[in-house]
């Protein structure tokens, strides 16, 4: 009974948000642009910028990270299978279509893990603006956040669930990525590893078929966002089992190899998936090769390229 009244008092109270804000003119363009900051297409950007202008070991890290949260993140949605707000309460008018599973936010999770890891690197560089990286971190991810609520997507637990498990996979980061990353370095085992995503990929089926709701792939137990982050993963670990010798080359060139990065992963997004369109009875097989494809090639053969060309 409990339960039962907290969540309709939570519903309640989403559904004023939602009304009460929508009545500020302007406001939905800007809940929008901050909803763009918890989404791949952002991070599709965000990871190369970071990789050519302040370090391409963060850049990896953070891209490691975000594959981790977006996995988990999939696990949990069919773990607990939540309706969305719009799905279940009329009186909420949605600004935003989802087909996922409402808890945990997908949005607010992965703003957690983005948006506090781009802050430790941040104070890592400029360690006598902590107050203020952290600030604006914080700052963020609430921005994102509220804005999920606006859109009419998400009740506020889910929001809370969000930032909750994100954080746990922050402290997990903390504590075991230096004990991982020396074994990393000593093992000869870690060739293994490639085997890691087939592994999750295993598990996800397992999860999936114990979750109620239809098995479409256009549905809330869609496997799209686990196939992505399993193929992206792959391509990940060879890229560091084959590490490409930094060089640093000038802030200029940095930023013309940043714009041919990007111009080159977006071409192999849209090539790839006008490629494999006809191809609709494996649809998640191409899905993996394409996400695989484009980490190699983005973080692998552009940069071993530009070394060869400009040493």
């Amino acid at each position: 009974m409990v339960s039962c009244r907290m969540f309709e008092s939570l519903e309640q109270t989403l559904v004023h948000v939602n009304i009460a804000a929508q009545k500020i003119p302007g406001l939905a363009g800007a809940m929008r642009a901050a909803s763009f900051l918890g989404v791949e297409t952002f991070y599709f950007a965000l990871v190369p910028a970071l990789f050519w202008l302040f370090s391409r070991r963060a850049a990896l890290e953070l891209l490691l990270m975000i594959i981790a949260t977006a996995y988990t993140n999939s696990i949990l949605k069919w773990v607990f299978s939540r309706p969305r707000p719009y799905w279940i309460s009329d009186s909420v008018q949605a600004l935003a279509e989802e087909t996922t599973y409402g808890i945990p936010s997908g949005h607010a999770q992965n703003a957690v893990v983005v948006w506090f890891m781009l802050a430790v690197f941040a104070v890592r560089k400029w360690p006598n603006r902590k107050t203020a990286i952290y600030g604006v971190a914080t700052f963020i991810v609430a921005l994102i956040s509220f804005a999920r609520i606006y859109l009419g997507v998400h009740f506020i637990e889910d929001i809370v669930a969000g930032w909750l498990f994100g954080s746990i996979l922050l402290a997990l980061y903390f504590k075991f990525h230096k004990p991982m990353e020396e074994w990393w370095r000593v093992s000869p085992a870690r060739v293994g590893v490639v085997l890691l995503p087939v592994v999750l990929l295993w598990f996800a089926f397992k999860v999936r078929t114990l979750s109620p709701g239809s098995f479409s792939d256009r549905g809330p137990l869609s496997l799209a966002t686990v196939i992505s982050t399993q193929g992206s993963l792959l391509g990940l670990i060879i890229v560091f089992l084959i590490p490409v010798v930094s060089f640093q080359p000038h802030l200029r060139m940095r930023i013309v190899l940043l714009v041919v990065t990007l111009a080159i992963v977006l071409g192999l997004q849209v090539g790839l998936t006008k490629l494999f369109a006809p191809y609709t009875h494996m649809e998640m097989e191409f899905r993996f090769i394409r996400y695989f494809l484009v980490c190699i090639v983005g973080f692998l053969l552009i940069p071993w390229s530009a070394k060869k060309l400009l040493s």
